[in-house]
């Protein structure tokens, strides 16, 4: 297949690369999106690797209040300052315990 006149790619290498085009361009509209429900709402659910499963990331307490789904955990940003810097394990240990409490991560700024 000549997709132009100055190479020519196999039907495979255009899909490939129709689909690494695709990816990009759905990322870029979903980060776009995110940051305009972020400005506007106080909050983007999100996909946490860590924890394996879905999270609601908030600016702050009033923001987390409005999330529309309240079985997802929510963490503020002030949350997640508090566990900056701390190990992995030790981070992932109190998200864990936030969330099975109910509870707030509370403590000095970073």
């Amino acid at each position: 297949i000549i997709v132009s006149k100055k190479f020519s790619m196999s039907p495979g290498e255009v899909h490939r690369e129709a689909w690494k085009f695709l990816q990009r361009s759905i990322r870029t509209l979903q980060i776009k999106q995110a940051k305009k429900d972020f400005t506007l709402n106080g909050f983007i659910r999100i996909h946490s690797t860590k924890l394996a499963k879905d999270i609601y990331l908030c600016r702050d307490e009033k923001a987390a209040n409005q999330v529309p789904d309240k079985e997802i955990p929510v963490f503020t940003l002030a949350e997640l300052k508090r566990l900056d810097g701390l190990r992995l394990d030790d981070a992932l240990l109190l998200a864990e315990a936030k969330i099975l409490f109910s509870s707030t991560i509370s403590g000095e700024e970073k």
